[in-house]
């Protein structure tokens, strides 16, 4: 029988030794959920880089396509309807033709010229001329005025961006589409009769302010939208504002409605 100062010891060291054993157990425990939050997180950061990687390849391959879309209408089919409206203009001068004829052959003429108007709007839709050949702010003015000619009676442009400003050319392309669904969901949703389209420069900062007298959102509006709606436009929105850092703004006012949309410039 062991002495009652052996008993104490292996007493103590019984005790010492289920309290290491709960520090360790309470160790791992705490590890194991920091694992398995560390494992959750890798797996939604996977997920949501193939989204966005699905996004990204959605996006360019649209872009390409309307590209090519957009130059087939221009250059083939615009092409080959001013031929055919040639034709009809000199058969029209140079034949007798009854006052019937006549009629009919200016009616053809005047169909083809609708159809090349036609065209010519639906090539700058799909493929912004506008702002590759004049720059961020003609193409913004020209996409707020196509946008707003129906619903709209009055729509303002102003822009204080420099002349000389180079802006880079992915940063120009993503900015103009977000402003374009911007404006394609203001006329579709809020139905504004006024709409004024301001963009500034404040170096390093671009700023383009829409407002409107429609049906305002505002910032927590538009987040339940963000959660709750999984359309292509807000996707394509978010997904450009992430590629240029920029920041998308909504407030409500009692008269009228604002939307802001900011990016900061990068220069080599």
């Amino acid at each position: 029988m062991k002495n009652p100062e052996e008993l104490a010891l292996l007493i103590n060291l019984g005790m010492l030794f289920s309290l290491v054993m709960g520090i360790g157990m309470v160790f791992l425990a705490d590890k194991n959920r920091q694992i398995k939050a560390l494992g959750e997180q890798l797996l939604k950061d996977e997920i949501e880089r193939q989204e966005n990687d699905k996004l990204a390849l959605t996006v360019s391959t649209q872009e390409a396509e309307r590209s090519k879309i957009a130059r087939k209408l221009h250059d083939e089919l615009g092409a080959l309807l001013s031929m055919a409206q040639k034709n009809l203009q000199l058969l029209e001068d140079e034949s007798q033709l009854s006052s019937q004829q006549a009629l009919t052959l200016s009616n053809a003429s005047t169909l083809i010229q609708q159809s090349i108007e036609e065209i010519r709007s639906m090539s700058n839709d799909l493929m912004p001329f506008y702002l590759q050949k004049f720059g961020l702010s003609k193409g913004l003015e020209r996409m707020g005025q196509q946008k707003t000619n129906v619903l709209s009676d009055d729509f303002q442009f102003e822009s204080n961006l420099p002349q000389k400003l180079c802006i880079q050319e992915e940063t120009m392309t993503h900015f103009f589409y977000i402003a374009s669904e911007l404006m394609t969901n203001l006329m579709k949703h809020s139905l504004p009769k006024k709409v004024n389209m301001k963009l500034d420069y404040h170096e390093p900062q671009m700023h383009l302010t829409i407002q409107h007298d429609g049906i305002a959102l505002s910032g927590e509006d538009y987040e339940k939208l963000q959660t709750n709606t999984n359309g292509q436009g807000l996707d394509n929105i978010r997904y450009r504002c992430r590629k240029i850092s920029a920041k998308l703004s909504f407030q409500r006012h009692a008269q009228q409605g604002e939307i802001h949309l900011i990016t900061e410039l990068q220069f080599a």
